[in-house]
C-alpha cells in the first residue's frame, strides 16, 4: 500500500506534468496552427511577441523543474518495483530531453528572432519550420511524461 506522502507527491507530479504538457499542446495545436494561417509577417510578429519573450516558460519551466525534482524524491521514497522505477524515470528523461531541445534549438531561435526586423522576414519560414518540428518533439516528451506519471499514480 502506498504511503500518503507518496500519493500526494505522485498527484503533484501529475498536476505539474499536466501544466507542462497542456502548455506545450496549446502552443502546438493552437498557436502554431494559427500562425500558419497568418501572413508570414504577422506570424513573425506573433512569434516575436509571444515566443521570443519566454512568456510560456513562466509556468512551463517551473512545472518541469517540479516534475524532475518530484521524480528524484519519489525514486528515493516509493516502493522500488520495476514498474515504479520505470514510470518515474520516464518523465525525468522526458524533462531532460525537453531541456536539451529547448536550450539547443528553440530558445536560440527565439533569441535570434527577437533581434530581427521586418527586413529579415524572408528568412523566417525556414526558422519557424525548424522551431515547429523541435517543439513537436518537446510536446511529445511532455505528453509522454504526463502519461507516465498518470499511470504511476494509478497503479
Amino acid at each position: 500500500m502506498k504511503s500518503d506522502l507518496v500519493v500526494i507527491l505522485q498527484d503533484v507530479a501529475v498536476l505539474s506534468a499536466a501544466l507542462l504538457a497542456g502548455g506545450q499542446i496549446f502552443v502546438l495545436f493552437v498557436v502554431l496552427r494559427t500562425a500558419r494561417h497568418m501572413s508570414t509577417l504577422d506570424s513573425f510578429h506573433l512569434h516575436q511577441k509571444m515566443l521570443s519573450t519566454d512568456y510560456p516558460d513562466s509556468y512551463i519551466q517551473p512545472s518541469g523543474i517540479v516534475m524532475f525534482v518530484l521524480g528524484d524524491v519519489l525514486l528515493g521514497i516509493e516502493n522500488r518495483t520495476a514498474a515504479n522505477v520505470v514510470l518515474t524515470v520516464i518523465p525525468m528523461v522526458c524533462i531532460a530531453s525537453i531541456i536539451v531541445l529547448t536550450r539547443l534549438v528553440n530558445r536560440p531561435i527565439n533569441r535570434e528572432l527577437g533581434t530581427w526586423t521586418d527586413a529579415d522576414v524572408d528568412r523566417y519560414p525556414a526558422e519557424r519550420r525548424r522551431w515547429d518540428r523541435i517543439h513537436a518533439l518537446r510536446a511529445l516528451c511532455g505528453t509522454t511524461a504526463l502519461v507516465s506519471y498518470i499511470i504511476l499514480a494509478n497503479h
